[in-house]
């Protein structure tokens, strides 16, 4: 049975927030963007990396075709669904490396 968590919905939460740093030699150059439009603050794509929005931050990772991978300039981030733009390039931007958190309290 397949899990929820990639069934092409959106998950929501208020808690979601993206960010991304200007330099990486400098960790207090950053921009932080909190979700705006809950229901939309998880894409749950079944072709896409982690993604967050409603393209706020897609980073590509399918595995059907490898060609489309986050390191790949294929990555895009537009605006919608939080805050802030996060990135100065919308879209074909690579991505060096990404890390996820889910925080579980139960």
């Amino acid at each position: 049975m397949c899990s929820k968590a990639f069934s092409n919905e959106y998950s929501k939460t208020t808690d979601s927030f993206i960010f991304s740093f200007n330099n990486k030699k400098d960790i207090k150059n950053h921009i932080l963007s909190r979700v705006k439009d809950e229901k939309y603050a998880i894409n749950n794509s079944l072709y896409d990396g982690p993604s967050f929005g409603r393209g706020d931050l897609t980073i590509y990772g399918d595995l059907l075709n490898p060609e489309y991978s986050f390191s790949n300039c294929s990555n895009y981030c537009i605006n919608k669904s939080y805050e802030k733009q996060i990135r100065e390039a919308e879209v074909d931007f690579a991505v060096e490396e990404y890390e996820v958190f889910q925080i579980y309290i139960g």
